[in-house]
């Protein structure tokens, strides 16, 4: 199930920066019209969210330099 963050990582340097950024944060995704793959206001499973947080200590630490 992480091969497509895993993917647009690779892809999406800019947007790995970020997510590397981001340390031990908790990933929300708020995401009002899926109670699966959103937050929804705390009603939701926030997967997107746990997807993220799985993939981020694959990606190297050095992409984060650099984000302001």
């Amino acid at each position: 199930m992480a091969r497509l963050p895993r993917a647009t990582s690779a892809q999406q340097p800019g947007l790995a920066a970020v997510l590397v950024a981001t340390g031990d944060a908790t990933v929300l995704h708020d995401d009002t019209d899926s109670d699966f793959w959103g937050d929804n206001g705390s009603r939701g499973r926030n997967r997107t969210g746990r997807l993220l947080e799985r993939v981020r200590p694959e990606l190297p630490a050095g992409q984060a330099v650099g984000i302001d």
